[in-house]
């Protein structure tokens, strides 16, 4: 269950607070003020705080070994400069501060506790026509994530991704091509935020976190078919639709080729509905296969 409270307007420059809380796994609370530093609402500061509980598994040679419970909580100060409805810069810095504990596996496994404190920069461009489950348009972001032991992190590292979308529609008919990746910029980043893929449209089918490494790529296409007509007062639109995914991590150190690309499909049946896209899914990647339930976006 999704929670979202926003309050807007809070001053006379139109200061937002908006708030979520998500109930289930993951268990997360995300809050964020926005408050523009002019009338123009160009230049603005923008506080934030999240924190998130999970369960996650560690793989090995994508058998898994272990099932931890981690906890992150996050808070951090951004100053950016808004381009009005073409996107946003921002940049700012970040303190986190995480653990995990043993669930299921060898006491061998030890528990884990990290600090992460740096720059972090941001670069968005969003001209899609719904967020949940667009129909034309295009978006792009770029993040990355300048971690330092002098600003309170426990190793030192640099972290770059991106990501770029377009979509198109034809009568009913939806296209989406979606392409990402990351690296560490020859840092070597630590076991505990390397990348990763598994879970819906991220290589379906494999769980999530069964592929990990210093980098990766992704090719996402997805095409949805309007089943329809008219939009309802609670669910906006009822789709169908298949994807295809190609993609994959690779260790620091290791070269990255196409020829190790792994690939991935699901079919599924989305409503975009008054709180969110509720999925229901199956997919399959090799020789995983998993059910999908879930009210979230997903790209």
């Amino acid at each position: 269950m999704v929670a979202l409270i926003n309050a807007t307007q809070l001053n006379s420059l139109g200061g937002q607070w908006k708030t979520t809380v998500t109930l289930g796994s993951p268990l997360e609370l995300k809050t964020r003020f926005f408050q523009p530093l002019t009338y123009h609402q160009r230049f603005f500061v923008s506080p934030y705080f999240a924190w998130r509980q999970d369960l996650a598994r560690l793989y090995d040679d994508e058998v898994a070994l272990a099932t931890y419970k981690v906890s992150r909580g996050v808070g951090g100060l951004d100053f950016g400069y808004d381009f009005g409805s073409w996107g946003e810069l921002r940049v700012g810095y970040a303190r986190a501060f995480g653990k995990a504990r043993l669930k299921v596996g060898d006491p061998i496994f030890p528990n884990v506790d990290v600090d992460e404190g740096g720059i972090v920069a941001s670069m968005q461009v969003d001209q899609v026509d719904n967020v949940n489950l667009p129909h034309s348009g295009y978006a792009a972001i770029v993040d990355y994530f300048a971690n330092r032991e002098s600003l309170g992190a426990t190793d030192s590292y640099d972290k770059i991704a991106g990501a770029a979308l377009g979509v198109h529609t034809i009568g009913r008919w939806t296209g989406l091509a979606k392409v990402e990746g990351g690296s560490g910029l020859s840092s070597n980043i630590p076991f505990y935020d390397e990348f990763q893929l598994g879970g819906l449209f991220r290589l379906s089918g494999r769980p999530t976190g069964q592929i990990t490494g210093d980098r990766y790529g992704l090719a996402t296409f997805l095409l949805y078919y309007r089943l329809t007509k008219e939009p309802g007062a609670v669910i906006k639109g009822l789709y169908a639709g298949v994807s295809a995914e190609a993609g994959n991590t690779w260790a620091f150190g290791t070269p990255a080729t196409f020829s190790g690309m792994k690939g991935g499909g699901s079919f599924f049946v989305v409503a975009d509905t008054l709180i969110g896209p509720l999925f229901i899914g199956y997919g399959h990647s090799s020789s995983n296969s998993s059910a999908y339930l879930f009210l979230n976006r997903s790209f």
